[in-house]
């Protein structure tokens, strides 16, 4: 084989693998895919951080976009959530977001409860109600 064979050869796996990468990534980060937003306050965010993991009836279907500290302090702080456009058929105007942990000192996550059949969907930009976060008391 060539050098310059080689070389090409080289450059199109890497590529390759740079695009299959660039694709994992952002399937993590619900690039590729419909989504749309939803918000929720809490008093404290116990420890969440931005792109953690949303999940709707434990399933990871979404991630947090960011989160925002209120303007006055007796205000809450919002979570905004990208969340898949499949979820709008089970989280509802009613439905609850509580921030939840992985075992006793693991990551933290949103979970969002099923929403009754009655309540209307949720639009793009609501804010649903939000349990308040359990956090450990400090002696």
């Amino acid at each position: 084989m060539s050098k310059s064979f080689r070389l090409g050869l080289f450059i199109v796996v890497t590529l390759i693998i740079f695009g299959f990468g660039v694709f994992w990534i952002g399937s993590k980060q619900f690039l590729f895919h419909s989504t749309y937003q939803l918000q929720a306050e809490f008093q404290n965010v116990a420890g969440l951080s931005d792109g953690a993991v949303v999940r709707v009836g434990g399933i990871h279907e979404g991630t947090v976009k960011r989160i925002e500290l209120p303007p006055r302090p007796d205000q809450k702080v919002r979570v905004v959530m990208d969340l898949k456009q499949s979820t709008r058929a089970v989280v509802k105007k009613d439905s609850v977001a509580a921030i939840k942990s992985e075992g006793l000192v693991g990551d933290k996550y949103v979970e969002i409860s099923f929403g009754s059949t009655s309540a209307p969907s949720v639009n793009a930009g609501d804010v649903i109600r939000s349990e308040p976060a359990w956090t450990l008391p400090v002696s």
